[in-house]
């Protein structure tokens, strides 16, 4: 006979199980040991690149860069500065005014600028040509230089300013040895003064007045006028061994006077200047208004010069002869009544060839009677400042004709035929050697200038 359990062992052996199950299955639930994680291991580092921006002079960059991570793309942008325009990168092909760039290598870039301000502009700007009260002259002289020396220059220099008006950037210049001379040396080659010549010594440099010093290229244009002398010259005007005080001193201040007068005429010609030798302004017309002004000027002056008291006429001018006496001399020559002078004789006419620098040479006194008759045919403005004023604009030949109604050679054909035909011995007519006051009937000053 089959044995069966009885109901309260079934019951019982089914809680057990049951009990049992659940914890078997909490069991289950619950890890038997703890878990060790590895960490994800870090991305390697990105590699990084310099870049570098910079501006050339004229103008700024929107960023001058750093260090960023390769693949970096960023935007540089240039701002030209007034006067200025954006001409191209240094570093780069393109000539955008915004430039991209992607950075896989070290990278260096500059913005180039070009200046769009003419010298002629820069000229008016700082009023170069325009006389002033109190303008900025300077001398720059050697060690050895007396001071009384220095205080005669400005003396002689303040009346000119008077006359013709002052202008600035006017550099008198008194070397001696180049022991004494470095700071005439160093103040010359701040100046850039001709470095294309590569001087050192004071030996290089020379005498050279009046000598202009306008360069223009990149920075800043020197506009200074330079005049170069030697201590020697002071001490021996023209180095022509004069022993009287006074003479020596006429000598020099006529020197003064005809190479300041070289900048009144130059001083409107603005950038065209460097056309002056052999190019815009005959030479008859430069260097005779010269020999014609500094002349009246020191018949003027003298009063004020206590060098120069007791000096005649004669003494007193360049040329050792009244202003009439030379008129008179020169007429005699071109008639034949007179021995030649200065290789001047009846055969030789004033000419177009007078208009270079090689066609006046040996015949300074007679360009002088050419300016002179030019004053007499028109009157001294015309002769010293209207025909220079309009110069710039329409070129000598037209203003020439504009304020004398002449050609340059019906002047000279009517010059030629007045030296040889009128009286040899009469007086210069009254208004060919104005005396007086020169600003009673030039108005110097009041030269019409550019703005």
């Amino acid at each position: 006979m089959k044995r069966l359990f009885s109901p309260v062992l079934t019951i019982a052996i089914l809680s057990f199980i049951l009990v049992h199950s659940c914890i078997a299955e909490e069991k289950d639930t619950t890890p038997a040991s703890s878990i060790i994680q590895t960490p994800e291991p870090e991305p390697p580092a990105s590699t990084q690149y310099t870049l570098t921006v910079t501006a050339g002079e004229g103008g700024t960059v929107s960023s001058e860069g750093g260090t960023y991570d390769e693949g970096t793309e960023l935007t540089i942008t240039v701002t030209a500065n007034q006067g200025y325009r954006f001409t191209g990168w240094e570093g780069n092909d393109s000539t955008s005014e915004s430039l991209t760039i992607t950075l896989n290598s070290n990278q260096t870039y500059q913005a180039l600028f070009e200046s769009i301000i003419t010298l002629k502009d820069r000229l008016i700007d700082i009023g170069w040509n325009v006389p002033k009260d109190k303008p900025n002259q300077q001398v720059i002289a050697a060690s050895s230089v007396p001071q009384e020396i220095i205080d005669e220059f400005f003396n002689v220099q303040s009346y000119l300013n008077n006359t013709i008006g002052g202008y600035d950037n006017y550099l008198m210049v008194i070397h001696d040895t180049n022991q004494n001379s470095q700071n005439v040396l160093d103040t010359l080659s701040y100046l850039r003064y001709n470095e294309f010549e590569n001087w050192t010594t004071v030996e290089d440099i020379g005498i050279k007045c009046l000598s202009g010093n306008m360069w223009y290229g990149n920075g800043e244009p020197d506009l200074t006028d330079i005049c170069i002398l030697s201590y020697e010259f002071y001490l021996n005007p023209q180095f022509n061994n004069e022993e009287n005080e006074s003479k020596k001193a006429a000598t020099l201040y006529h020197t003064f006077a005809h190479e300041y007068f070289h900048i009144f005429q130059n001083r409107p010609l603005l950038d065209k200047i460097n056309d002056n030798k052999d190019g815009l302004q005959p030479a008859w017309w430069v260097e005779g208004g010269a020999l014609y002004f500094q002349n009246l000027w020191m018949i003027e002056n003298q009063v004020n010069f206590e060098k120069l008291s007791g000096l005649t006429e004669e003494e007193l001018s360049n040329h050792n002869r009244t202003n009439s006496d030379a008129h008179k001399s020169y007429k005699r020559i071109f008639q034949g009544l007179e021995e030649p002078r200065q290789n001047l004789n009846p055969d030789w006419y004033f000419s177009s060839e007078q208009e270079s620098y090689l066609g006046i040479a040996n015949t300074e006194m007679v360009i002088h009677q050419a300016f002179a008759y030019l004053v007499h045919i028109t009157n001294p403005q015309i002769a010293l400042v209207s025909i220079l004023e309009d110069t710039y604009d329409l070129g000598f030949e037209n203003s020439f004709l504009m304020h004398t109604k002449l050609t340059l050679d019906e002047f000279y054909d009517s010059f030629n035929n007045y030296m040889r035909t009128e009286d040899p011995e009469a007086e210069p007519p009254s208004n060919m050697f104005p005396v007086g006051p020169m600003n009673e009937y030039v108005d110097f000053w009041n030269i019409k200038v550019k703005s």
